[in-house]
């Protein structure tokens, strides 16, 4: 139980991080059997879902002199996926992800400017990445993650200083990645985890209202930060199913569940 206090205790000093969601590094070995298959099948397949929320994702504007603005102060995302996964031998995790993301973005211009608010319909969204156990000593293991993920929110709004304008020919495209690095440690069903992460935001709003405030009537944005740190938890019976709570803090607040099924 001590080892228990001292894992979860490091989780709760540690739990700053931002970007994409990075899963249980020991995902490819979780949950040891499926519910047709033994562990000493070579290959399984896993169905899930998974539900990530992004409350305050921090951005800056690429091309400063497009707007009079150089941070977008707030960025909410909020996404649902079903994925899909084929796990081999236990060591290796590949997945695609299908589903929807509603974003909204908001800003100040400097100094005294208005403020502009981006909202979108919920919109079609898809990503994809794999998850590898490299290391293993005992219960404890390390694992490396990468995954990519893009959307093409549907802009029904565009508000500068609550006064509505038409966006029915303004774009937005928004990707974003990851690349990440994790320790975790089984405690029977209980799979506590922390990883270093290398994450992107990036994205572009084009073809904006003819507006003093969009004087070239587009602009670039990306992620202020590109390093952090991400803490999580998993649970399994050991048999079927799994899920997982990850939350990330530092340049944004965000925490992401998700559940599979193993077969």
């Amino acid at each position: 139980m001590q080892k228990i206090y001292l894992f979860l205790s490091g989780l709760l000093i540690c739990n700053v991080g931002f970007g994409l969601y990075t899963g249980n590094p020991g995902s490819p070995g979780i949950p040891e059997e499926g519910l047709f298959l033994s562990k000493e099948s070579w290959l399984r397949i896993k169905m899930g879902y998974e539900y990530d929320h992004v409350q305050n994702r921090k951005l800056k504007v690429l091309h400063q002199n497009a707007l009079q603005v150089k941070k977008l102060p707030k960025a909410k995302l909020t996404s649902q996926f079903g994925t899909f996964t084929a796990s081999i031998n236990q060591r290796l995790d590949l997945y695609f992800e299908l589903g929807k993301t509603h974003a909204e973005f908001t800003q100040r211009l400097y100094p005294q400017g208005p403020d502009i608010s981006y909202k979108a319909h919920s919109h079609f969204a898809w990503g994809g990445g794999g998850r590898a156990i490299l290391v293993y000593w005992g219960d404890t293991q390390v694992g490396l993650a990468g995954s990519y993920r893009t959307v093409r929110p549907d802009l029904y709004a565009i508000l500068v200083d609550q006064e509505s304008y038409s966006s029915q020919k303004t774009k937005m495209f928004c990707y974003e990645w990851q690349v990440s690095m994790g320790l975790y440690q089984r405690f029977s069903y209980l799979i506590p985890y922390i990883a270093l992460q290398c994450a992107g935001f990036q994205g572009k709003i084009r073809h904006l209202p003819s507006l003093s405030v969009f004087p070239k009537g587009y602009f670039s944005f990306k992620s202020q930060h590109l390093f952090g740190l991400v803490s999580g938890c998993g649970l399994t019976n050991q048999r079927g199913f799994d899920c997982n709570f990850e939350a990330r803090f530092f340049n944004e607040k965000t925490f992401t569940v998700s559940a599979d099924v193993s077969f």
